[in-house]
């Protein structure tokens, strides 16, 4: 909950999974566990997979990176950002404990 993540004693963390066809991402909050499991026509903003902030030399692609990672990855709250580049249908799965 956000008073513990506010209190410093259990924050949130994320897990990127690639046991599945399609990829998943994984918020874990104490015994809490959300999973986001893709299916078809569908992917993560890269922002969303990463586990840390992007590094390295300067170029507008690290900018937009880190840019994009800050948007999605915020002190209380993570943004599992799917996106459906092909347009269509798309499916995924939402998968509480």
């Amino acid at each position: 909950d956000l008073l513990s993540q506010l209190a410093g004693a259990d924050p949130q963390t994320k897990e990127v999974g690639d046991d599945t066809e399609h990829g998943s991402l994984a918020v874990r909050h104490g015994s809490f566990r959300v999973t986001v499991i893709l299916g078809d026509n569908c992917e993560f903003l890269p922002g969303a997979q990463a586990l840390e902030m992007p590094s390295g030399h300067h170029s507008q692609a690290l900018a937009r990176d880190q840019r994009q990672y800050a948007q999605l990855n915020r002190v209380l709250t993570t943004d599992l950002r799917i996106v459906c580049r092909a347009g269509g249908a798309f499916t995924y799965t939402i998968t509480l404990p």
